[in-house]
């Protein structure tokens, strides 16, 4: 279980950075499906489910990157001694500064990153005509991209409700419709199933999650990158609660720019030219004499 995690000199992470999953006390549920009480501190409540939003690049995956390197750490810390080099570790290089450690290992991100995935089988019904007379035997690479991304997530999410521990997913949105992932959303939320006090954190791009009916502003994060090319975190609970209520359209609002951590589109990233055509300043010149 998650209180709050800080980051910094990781990645795109220069500066300290946290997420925090304590439950703002500025937000009056009517019950408690978003929070659960921490173990050690009954009467401090924590969040289920977190979602960081942010524009492509801005650093959601090396947000959640670092908390699987830090739980990695932890495992193998016990086997390290003092004066060992630290092997999932990736510092800030826009800075000379932070570069003071060995860079992360390839093959230890590479054993972060992916998780042991089953090879289920499954089945559809057979028909002959109208009739149904069985069923047929597909492998799962037979089957949708979403459907593949579904049955490899069902089991790390019963495994994590069982528990009681904590999912970290990026992408969660890839391949799945909006309403599947919002299903899984509420699983966490929902008291008669999450009974162990299960925790979500994700990062999304699917904007018809901010729904106050489906989270509130203390669950919803930002990633956005400075002009020094740092990620800076950031709680949509910190903007001004006299503007940004309970009942907000916050899908809105995000999509309007009043949150930031929206991308740059400009016209050149998608400006095509024709092969033949020479840029006005390319033209060639005769050679003076």
């Amino acid at each position: 279980m998650i209180v709050d995690f800080t980051v910094k000199n990781f990645r795109s992470i220069k500066e300290e950075q946290t997420l925090s999953m304590l439950a703002s006390t500025s937000i009056k549920d009517k019950n408690s499906e978003r929070t659960i009480s921490s173990p050690n501190e009954p009467n401090i409540r924590l969040l289920k489910t977190s979602l960081v939003y942010g524009a492509n690049a801005s650093g959601k995956t090396n947000l959640l990157l670092s908390l699987s390197a830090f739980t990695y750490f932890i495992i193998i810390s016990t086997d390290m001694k003092v004066g060992d080099r630290i092997p999932i570790y990736e510092p800030y290089r826009l800075d000379r500064k932070s570069q003071i450690l060995n860079s992360f290992q390839k093959k230890k991100k590479k054993q972060i990153l992916e998780d042991l995935k089953a090879q289920p089988l499954t089945f559809h019904k057979l028909y002959e005509g109208e009739e149904e007379i069985g069923s047929i035997r597909f492998d799962l690479d037979d089957e949708s991209d979403g459907t593949i991304k579904m049955y490899d997530l069902a089991g790390k999410i019963i495994e994590t409700l069982r528990q009681g521990s904590t999912l970290v997913i990026d992408e969660l949105d890839s391949s799945m419709h909006t309403l599947m992932v919002a299903h899984i959303i509420s699983l966490f939320k929902d008291p008669k199933i999450n009974l162990n006090g299960a925790q979500l954190i994700a990062a999304t791009h699917d904007v018809s999650l901010l729904n106050p009916e489906l989270l509130k502003r203390d669950q919803i994060w930002f990633t956005e990158k400075n002009k020094f090319g740092a990620t800076e975190l950031y709680s949509l609970d910190e903007f001004d609660k006299n503007q940004v209520r309970n009942d907000t359209n916050f899908g809105r609002w995000y999509l309007d720019g009043r949150f930031g951590a929206l991308p740059m589109i400009t016209p050149r990233i998608f400006s095509i030219k024709e092969e033949n055509e020479k840029p006005k300043d390319a033209e060639i010149q005769e050679p003076q004499t």
